[in-house]
C-alpha cells in the first residue's frame, strides 16, 4: 500500500497551468452539489473524494498525467454509476470548463497536448496535425481546451496501442445499506483497552462503506493528552513514548475489520486506512506553546513514530 502523508498530486487546468489536488475541496464541492440537489445523503462526499485520491496514486496511475477535467468527469461518473444523476448534474453544472476558449492554432494546440497528455516530438507533431485536421473538418475555429485535449486522446490511442489503465474500479451499491461493515460491527469485536480509548473519544472510527471500502480513524491527541494528566509545555518526544498505546488501538481496530471481512466472505485485497489527527493545530497551540503552521513539520515527525508502531502502513495521515 502507498504511503500518501507527504506527497503532492498535481492536476493540468484547462489552460494549462498546474493545482495540487485538495481532497477537502473535491469533498465540499460535492457536498454542494448534494445540497443543491436536496439528497441528504452528504456522506458519499468523503467516500468519493478519498477513492479518488486513492485511484489517482495506485501504482498502475503513477506516470499518468491527469487533469481536472479528468477528476470532474470521474466525480461524475461516479454519481451516475451510484444511483445519484440529480447530485451529478449538479456537480456538471457547477464545474463545467465552458467559457474558457482555445483558438484552433498550431502552437496553442501543441503546447496543450503537449501539458495533458505528455507528448514530445514527433508523437506530438502527429497528434496536433490530427487535430487541427479534425478541427478543420468540423469547421471549429475556436473551442474549449477540453474538446482539443479529448480529441488528442483519441488521436494518441490511435498511433500506438496502450495498455488500459482503469482510473478507478466503481462499487457495486449495496441496496439495503451503504456499509459494508457498520461502525456497531466494529465496535462489538475491539478489545477492553480499545474500547477505552473509543469511549474516552481519544480514537474514533468509521464503519466501511460500499461506496469506498476504507477505514478511516480520528485520534485527538489533546484528549491523549489529557487522559495521560501531561503538563504542558510539551516537547514532540515527551509524548511519543505514549503511543504505543495508541498504536494498539489502530492495529486492534485494523485486526477487527480484517477479521469480519473474512467472516463476512468479502474479499478484500487491500483496505486503505486514513489517520485524521483533527486537532494537531490545537495540540501544537496549547501544548506545545508553538504556532500553528510553524510547528506542522515538527509535529508530522512526531506522528511518524506513531505510524512505525503500526502493523500496517497507513495510506495517509491527515493533520489539522
Amino acid at each position: 500500500m502507498i504511503k500518501l502523508s507527504g506527497s503532492v498530486i498535481m492536476l493540468i487546468r484547462p489552460d494549462g497551468s498546474q493545482v495540487e489536488f485538495d481532497s477537502d475541496e473535491l469533498q465540499s464541492g460535492i457536498i454542494r452539489s448534494c445540497l443543491a440537489a436536496g439528497s441528504r445523503d452528504v456522506w458519499i462526499a468523503e467516500d468519493i473524494a478519498l477513492s479518488i485520491e486513492y485511484a489517482l496514486t495506485i501504482p498502475a496511475n503513477r506516470d499518468r498525467t491527469f487533469t481536472v477535467s479528468d477528476v470532474n468527469s470521474l466525480v461524475i461518473k461516479v454519481l451516475e454509476e451510484t444511483g445519484y444523476p440529480e447530485v451529478a448534474e449538479e456537480y456538471r453544472r457547477h464545474n463545467s470548463t465552458v467559457g474558457v476558449m482555445v483558438s484552433a492554432e498550431y502552437d496553442l494546440i501543441g503546447e496543450l497536448i503537449s501539458r495533458h497528455l505528455g507528448l514530445s516530438g514527433n508523437r506530438l507533431t502527429d497528434v496536433a496535425d490530427q487535430v487541427l485536421e479534425a478541427a478543420e473538418k468540423l469547421e471549429i475555429e475556436e473551442a474549449s481546451p477540453a474538446l482539443f485535449v479529448e480529441l488528442a486522446k483519441m488521436f494518441k490511442e490511435r498511433l500506438t496501442v496502450e495498455e488500459e489503465v482503469g482510473i478507478i474500479q466503481l462499487p457495486t451499491m449495496g441496496k439495503h445499506s451503504p456499509w459494508q461493515l457498520g461502525k456497531n460491527d466494529i465496535y462489538t469485536a475491539l478489545t477492553p483497552p480499545t474500547l477505552k480509548l473509543a469511549d474516552e473519544k481519544i480514537i474514533n472510527f468509521s464503519g466501511v462503506s460500499q461506496l469506498f471500502p476504507a477505514l478511516k480513524i480520528d485520534f485527538k491527541i489533546t484528549r491523549f493528552i489529557k487522559l495521560l494528566n501531561l503538563e504542558s509545555p510539551l516537547t514532540e518526544m515527551a509524548v511519543i513514548p505514549f503511543f504505543h498505546t495508541v498504536a494498539a488501538a489502530i492495529n486492534d481496530i485494523y485486526a477487527a475489520v480484517l477479521s469480519l471481512h473474512c467472516r463476512l466472505g468479502e474479499k478484500q485485497a487491500e483496505l486503505p486506512v486514513y489517520l485524521n489527527v483533527n486537532d494537531m493545530s490545537r495540540f501544537a497551540c496549547k501544548n506545545l506553546f508553538s504556532s500553528w503552521p510553524d510547528a506542522e513539520a515538527g509535529c508530522r515527525e512526531m506522528i511518524a513514530y506513531l505510524e512505525e508502531m503500526l502493523d500496517f502502513q497507513l495510506f495517509k495521515v491527515s493533520l489539522k
